[in-house]
């Protein structure tokens, strides 16, 4: 099991704060939540389901996760969708081992926006959903500072 709370501040002055989670399901399988909050008043909740695709004698390691969860935003809720896939490996330079490892993923997401047509005297009201797509790469660097 893994948890971690996390803080981000972008250039804009916005922020997003989270509670990520894992737990391995067995050797192959991890199950994992990311409960996320921003300034803007925007909550998320995302439930994935990650696999790993290399075998345990090679060095560097594969996986790919999906997932699904849902977008609040002032009281409206809108689906959320993820993959991603990664690659790591451990470091045995480092002070007490250690470990590199790259993720890239693709989120998409929507917001309700209404539309309205009027022809004549009636004028017509349609909501629909507009996706919102985002991409993102991450490169962690770990090391142990003791053997604990």
């Amino acid at each position: 099991m893994f948890l971690s709370l996390s803080a981000e501040h972008d250039r804009a002055g916005s922020t997003y704060s989270s509670l990520y989670g894992e737990y391995g399901l067995g050797p192959r399988k991890t199950l994992g939540v990311e409960l996320g909050y921003t300034d803007q008043g925007e909550t998320t909740a995302l439930m994935w389901l990650q696999t790993t695709l290399d075998k345990p004698e090679w060095t560097n390691r594969f996986a790919v996760s999906a997932g699904l969860g849902a977008v609040e935003r002032d009281g409206v809720y809108t689906p959320l969708g993820q993959i991603k896939a990664g690659w790591g490996r451990g470091i045995e330079a480092l002070p007490g081992g250690g470990w590199i490892s790259a993720e890239a993923s693709f989120r998409v997401t929507g917001t309700f926006e209404t539309a309205r047509v009027r022809q004549g005297w009636v004028t017509y009201e349609t909501t629909y959903l507009t996706p919102e797509k985002s991409g993102k790469a991450e490169v962690t660097l770990g090391f142990r500072p003791r053997d604990r």
